[in-house]
């Protein structure tokens, strides 16, 4: 598959969302419009992260024309 250049990345911070979930947040972006997201929460430890990229993966995922996922340089 040919590399994807997005003009537009969305990268969360679930501390600002205020009041929402972050997949009503992030749901509400791709259907806005929004290409690409990066689950970007620093204080999280992977065992924390896990759950939260579960819980927002399925109510995205199925919103824009890509889904998938990466676990970093290696993957």
């Amino acid at each position: 598959m040919p590399p994807v250049h997005f003009r537009l990345l969305l990268v969360t911070d679930r501390h600002l969302v205020r009041g929402f979930s972050l997949s009503t947040v992030l749901s509400q972006a791709i259907m806005a419009g929004v290409p690409a997201i990066q689950l970007r929460e620093r204080d999280l430890s992977t065992g924390e992260l896990l759950p939260l990229a579960q819980d927002i993966f399925v109510p995205t995922a199925f919103r824009s024309p890509w889904s998938g996922g990466s676990l970093g340089p290696i993957d």
